[in-house]
């Protein structure tokens, strides 16, 4: 993986060790050896980023789509 944005957290995992930040010159350089290194192997590669979960699109369905939860609980008593 190229770069994370957190999605390995997820379900009690470790965080994964911070690498170069996003396309400094240092992260530019690692893509290209990773692009230099997929052409040799004869393999296609891409860049997606987002949080580790599939946002939107026709093939998320609604069960499973991205949602937020927020509640609130307050115990009231008065005269």
């Amino acid at each position: 993986m190229i770069c994370d944005a957190g999605g390995a957290q997820q379900d009690g995992n470790d965080p994964v060790p911070h690498g170069p930040t996003f396309f400094t010159p240092e992260w530019r350089e690692l893509y290209k050896h990773a692009l230099r290194e997929a052409d040799r192997l004869g393999l296609e590669m891409s860049l997606n980023i987002q949080s580790g979960w599939n946002l939107g699109g026709p093939m998320v369905k609604p069960r499973t789509r991205l949602r937020s939860w927020s509640g609130l609980r307050r115990r009231l008593s008065g005269k």
